[in-house]
């Protein structure tokens, strides 16, 4: 599920998938998997190329 601002996965402002227990109402909890380092900073990578994506987004058509 894409969710934004998982301070779980601490990645703020941007939406991402993270895993989340959904029921009739919409998202009841984001499930917080034990990520080793690599992971850890694979994620954060990941997280830092859309945050730049946005950015340049903004700068170029936004502002």
């Amino acid at each position: 599920m894409s969710y934004r601002g998982s301070q779980e996965y601490d990645c703020k402002n941007v939406v991402s998938g993270v895993p989340v227990m959904l029921g009739s109402n919409g998202i009841e909890k984001i499930i917080e998997l034990k990520l080793n380092e690599e992971q850890k900073e694979l994620f954060a990578n990941s997280v830092a190329s859309v945050q730049e994506l946005i950015d340049t987004l903004d700068e170029k058509f936004f502002i």
